[in-house]
């Protein structure tokens, strides 16, 4: 599984998706003419060219991204932090084809494009939640659900391709903003008009302030992790093992963060009969951003992998139950998927 499951990115990934799935092939493919500002075809054009259709949709699906862009471009320019001192990141960008989007004014985003919004800003190091007065504001939910409000369309003067387009805004203007907007056309998938894939464009920004700054760096030297050195003669051999913790990107939230820190600090503290860590960890971790975590422990010869995956496990279920994180992530599923990654018997790794 890649890190999107609702969007495909590639042009080719694409192409052959409507290819297999497009109940009119020629429908589907004018649909993408249109956009790309290029002449449809009709039967006895695709005809002409062998029945195969699927060059020139290629084609123009790389014209049709290329239009997109240039739409946003000018629909979405970077914000104006005005008189604040702010700091202004992006463009970010996500493109492709949304395989099933919810119908146009439900103001509901599907599940699965939520979950990979989520992903698209954790890999942006965008902020999954953001606090507005005494509300939580879930970041991926709202510009799901405002992706997928009634879109506008402006009438082009001058013949380029026009397209749905909707605004986004979500933050505070004193902690952040994430800005942006987002345009696509419909390509139908079957006789259904409702049943169509959308080919996308969407431009995010965030302006931040010194407040959110200090307020983002306290929170990550809270979560920090701690290792503790294990005692180790010269010469001797140790394991190795890198253990990864997956949750569900679907629910994730940033309070998982907190469970795996308070999780991996329960397990550097653990000590054997003589008082000495049985777990060194190796700092920096590999990753301690989710939904996906991956951390190297270092053990002796006598703690094997599959009892430090174990240990690891055992340690994330108990912080759950323990309450280890706001009182908010009792709506996270049980825990995340663990699995070893990585290990080795042989000289301990240099830190």
């Amino acid at each position: 599984m890649g890190i999107f499951d609702s969007i495909l990115g590639g042009i080719a990934d694409v192409g052959d998706w409507i290819g297999n799935n497009a109940g009119n092939i020629l429908n589907a493919a004018n649909a993408v003419a249109k956009a790309a500002g290029g002449a449809v075809l009709d039967k006895q054009a695709m005809e002409a060219n062998g029945d195969d259709i699927m060059p020139q949709l290629y084609q123009n699906l790389g014209s049709a991204a290329g239009q997109l862009e240039t739409f946003i471009q000018t629909a979405v320019p970077p914000p104006n932090p005005g008189n604040l001192e702010a700091s202004i990141g992006g463009p970010f960008d996500l493109t492709g084809l949304w395989k099933n989007p919810s119908i146009v004014g439900t103001g509901d985003a599907p599940a699965e494009v939520v979950s990979d919004l989520r992903n698209f800003l954790t890999l942006n190091k965008l902020p999954l939640t953001i606090s507005s007065g005494e509300e939580t504001l879930d970041v991926a939910n709202q510009i799901g659900q405002q992706m997928f409000a009634m879109a506008t369309v402006k009438t082009s003067k001058d013949g380029t391709p026009t397209f749905p387009f909707t605004a986004i805004k979500v933050g505070d203007p004193n902690d952040i903003r994430i800005t942006g907007g987002h345009c696509y056309y419909s390509i139908p998938v079957s006789n259904d008009s409702a049943d169509a894939a959308w080919q996308a464009h969407l431009r995010l920004y965030s302006l931040s302030g010194s407040a959110f700054k200090e307020a983002r760096a306290a929170r990550k030297r809270s979560l920090a992790v701690k290792s503790r050195r294990l005692v180790i003669t010269p010469g001797t051999f140790v394991n190795t093992t890198t253990v990864q913790a997956e949750w569900n990107a679907m629910t994730w939230t940033e309070n998982a963060d907190a469970i795996m820190s308070t999780a991996v600090n329960a397990m550097s503290a653990m000590t054997d009969g003589n008082g000495n860590p049985i777990y060194q960890l190796q700092t920096p971790p590999i990753s301690t951003t989710g939904p996906v975590y991956r951390y190297m422990w270092v053990t002796s010869l006598s703690v094997g992998a599959h009892e430090a995956l174990a240990t690891f496990s055992t340690q994330i279920i108990n912080t759950i139950k323990a309450g280890g994180a706001p009182a908010s992530a009792a709506s996270l599923p049980a825990g995340p998927q663990v699995k070893i990654t990585y290990m080795n018997s042989g000289n301990p790794p240099s830190n």
